[in-house]
């Protein structure tokens, strides 16, 4: 990747992804590069959390908003990707055979509409406040990349820690989901450091980094999933669909059962060691 090839700044990693997702959605074909794009926001805002503590809080927030409300479009795809892949996967587990059509049939519409909502203007509003974003990074003094990783990797774990904490006191979606998000963050901002810097903490304990976010974020698909069904089973007025939604919906709370559980004893491995010696192991 381009990012990949820049300098040895934290600047010149962003500037990288930056120019990247510029890049794609400049192509006209870019709605069947929408996967290349996300990926590039995603780890533009993890590097751009790594530096907030020299941006400062004010500016900080007004990049990231602005880089979240860059990516809205694409997050709309995925959201609609993570529904329809989540009903199938949960169908085959339920041994699908008698699913209700209707339920699959909604999700690929609403997939559909999402994939169609990636509009070329959307796409040249999204490269101009990137672009300005480009300039503004000039103006900065930024850290090398060890320095800025280290404090922006043990604020992230320190949150996560603090989020898992929470879920264990008590679990509810919200809390899941904002221990899924912080685990995501900490992968995304590794993931957007050099690779040299991300073996030093161990590809084990990055391999399982990844597990967690995978396994916290197939309950915040089906947490998702569950909501449909219910919206489904009270509009539905067939007595067969809603008895094979209730057997649908009772196979998805025990996945996520399963999923909280292993998430759960993931968690407490990786999360054992203080944010400081995280961070230092993970950037020197």
């Amino acid at each position: 990747m381009l990012a990949e090839r820049r300098g040895g700044s934290l600047r010149d990693l962003l500037g990288g992804e930056l120019d990247v997702a510029i890049e794609v959605l400049e192509d006209p074909d870019f709605r069947r590069k929408a996967h290349a794009v996300r990926r590039s926001f995603k780890k533009a805002r993890a590097l751009l959390r790594l530096l907030r503590a020299s941006f400062g809080d004010a500016q900080y927030h007004r990049e990231n908003e602005g880089l979240r409300d860059a990516g809205r479009s694409l997050a709309r795809v995925r959201n609609a990707e993570s529904l329809h892949e989540a009903y199938q996967a949960l169908a085959s587990r339920a041994n699908g055979r008698g699913m209700p059509q209707r339920i699959a049939q909604l999700l690929r519409q609403e997939l559909e509409r999402a994939r169609l909502g990636l509009s070329a203007e959307e796409a040249a509003r999204d490269v101009h406040a990137l672009r300005l974003l480009r300039r503004r990074l000039d103006e900065h003094a930024l850290p090398s990349v060890a320095q800025g990783a280290r404090r922006g990797l043990a604020r992230t774990y320190k949150k996560g820690r603090r989020a898992m904490e929470r879920v264990r006191r008590f679990s509810s979606d919200a809390r899941l989901h904002e221990w899924r998000k912080q685990v995501k963050y900490l992968v995304n901002e590794l993931d957007a450091l050099p690779a040299a810097l991300r073996r030093r903490l161990g590809a084990r304990q990055v391999k399982r980094l990844n597990k967690l976010a995978e396994l916290l974020g197939d309950d915040h698909d089906l947490a998702m999933l569950h909501r449909k069904l219910a919206e489904r089973l009270r509009t539905t007025g067939e007595r067969r669909e809603a008895k094979v939604l209730r057997r649908l919906d009772r196979h998805l709370l025990h996945r996520r059962e399963s999923l909280q559980a292993k998430s759960r004893r993931l968690g407490k491995r990786l999360y054992r060691r203080r944010p400081r010696r995280f961070a230092e192991r993970a950037a020197g």
